[in-house]
């Protein structure tokens, strides 16, 4: 039975070790350790969590003919309702999604549709569920543009329709840039050696968002992705027999783009 071998690069006298399938796309310097303070790439988005994209604190609104109110206790999640009418069962809601799909993906920041729950006069009602980008548009053009699709649709005519809105994205890195103790983030159980230099493990993408500091990458949701932290939310890829190199890998900033690497 033929085994894998594990990769041995030699640096400075010291043999790393890692696991089979590892392929370093190129090896980098690593960045400055004490001297140079470092400005994030990405700004923060806290500001996105108050008006205009979403409700004041403890208010409801009425924009474009929808009652816009909140769902929960914080800020991203809203319910938006459309003047009275007959509500939809489940199955004529869902083919009226399955109508505009292609129209409701194209509004700006929307990044899941399906289908959910609402509260209407205190009843449990169908409503479609729009999840959209952070800071994607306030709710004044997000309300425009689904009263624009409703005026469209026959079957919306005299009916009331609800979408649960929720706002998706972190509002700001995983640690901060000018943070000491911030650190790459491992895929394992990999040890960060400050200092040493980095081997990137696959070429990134130019369409990615820039990075200045390690604490602006993270794993994506699905657990194999290492992107910027404002796109971190979604699935991104997911780990299977094919992510086993990233074993001993880190997600951090190589070169101003968020990449896995090895040292």
């Amino acid at each position: 039975m033929r085994r894998a071998l594990a990769a041995v690069v030699v640096l400075g006298g010291c043999a790393t070790v890692f696991g089979p399938g590892v392929a370093v796309s190129r090896w980098v310097e690593a960045p400055p350790v004490k001297g140079r303070r470092v400005e994030p790439a990405l700004p923060r988005r806290d500001a996105c969590l108050k008006p205009p994209y979403t409700l004041p604190p403890g208010e409801s609104l009425t924009l474009h003919g929808f009652r816009i109110e909140p769902r929960t206790d914080g800020p991203r999640e809203l319910t938006f309702t459309s003047g009275p009418g007959a509500r939809f069962e489940a199955d004529a809601l869902l083919e009226l999604m399955e109508r505009h799909r292609g129209e409701l993906a194209a509004l700006d920041g929307v990044e899941q549709l399906g289908l959910s729950g609402c509260l209407s006069g205190g009843k449990p009602t169908p409503c479609l569920s729009l999840e959209l980008s952070l800071c994607a548009q306030p709710l004044d053009a997000l309300a425009g543009q689904l009263e624009a699709l409703l005026k469209a649709e026959p079957a919306a005519r005299g009916h009331q329709v609800l979408f649960h809105v929720a706002l998706e994205g972190a509002v700001g890195p995983r640690c901060e840039a000018d943070d000491a103790r911030c650190r790459p983030e491992p895929y394992g159980s990999a040890q960060y050696r400050p200092g040493e230099r980095r081997g990137q493990l696959a070429a990134t993408n130019d369409s990615e968002p820039d990075c200045n500091a390690d604490g602006e990458c993270a794993r994506s949701a699905c657990g194999a992705g290492c992107t910027a932290w404002t796109v971190a939310h979604q699935s991104g890829a997911c780990a299977s027999e094919k992510t086993a190199s990233l074993s001993d890998a880190l997600c951090g900033c190589v070169e101003h783009r968020c990449s896995w690497f090895v040292q």
